[in-house]
């Protein structure tokens, strides 16, 4: 599994992790869950689980409106008002 694009000296390694996170904060949140899952599920021992897993979890994606606020705010020039889902 290759998830790395980029590279960084030691010495740039705390401030390159923190400015990925930075942007991964910004994200909507149920997009970011969604997102991990993905990851996981692409596991090498999970590998299996990717091709059931992703269609539930884009389709809940969007049924939640993340997408739309998204492409929204993007195209207003604006930072995304993302709504929490309940946790329950």
């Amino acid at each position: 599994m290759n998830l790395a694009n980029m590279s960084v000296s030691a010495d740039a390694l705390v401030g390159a992790a923190e400015e990925i996170v930075s942007r991964m904060r910004t994200g909507g949140p149920l997009a970011m869950r969604m997102a991990k899952k993905l990851v996981n599920a692409a596991s090498p021992a999970w590998l299996g689980d990717v091709s059931i897993a992703e269609p539930e979890l884009i389709e809940r994606l969007y049924a939640a409106g993340e997408p739309v606020e998204g492409v929204a705010a993007f195209l207003e020039k604006r930072v995304p008002r993302w709504e929490m889902e309940e946790q329950g």
